[in-house]
């Protein structure tokens, strides 16, 4: 995230995995970015599948890239911060601890 900020998809992570490859690196985070509906700082964190629009095949894909560049994969999540304007905070508001 903090290279592409929000502007990330399955293509623009292969070109950025790729070239953390050729620097030896050994792990691949996606950051902030990655999951439903996150587009900017103020849309939150708590839904955490997939954006359809950013990623319409999954995480899979991705993975697969980063794994044969020889690399791990991680990816981020922040519990702590699941917005109350989410469907996952909506749906079990007595998961959160306020």
């Amino acid at each position: 995230m903090e290279v592409t900020l929000f502007n990330l998809d399955e293509p623009s992570q292969s070109a950025l995995a790729e070239i953390a490859a050729q620097l030896g690196v050994e792990l691949f985070v996606m950051d902030d970015g990655w999951f439903h509906g996150c587009n900017w700082d103020n849309t939150g964190p708590g839904d955490w599948w997939p954006d359809e629009i950013k990623f319409p095949n999954g995480l899979n894909g991705l993975i697969q890239r980063v794994n044969n560049l020889g690399m791990d994969f991680g990816l981020w999540v922040e519990p702590e911060m699941a917005n109350p304007d989410r469907d996952l905070y909506r749906t079990h508001p007595d998961w959160v601890i306020l």
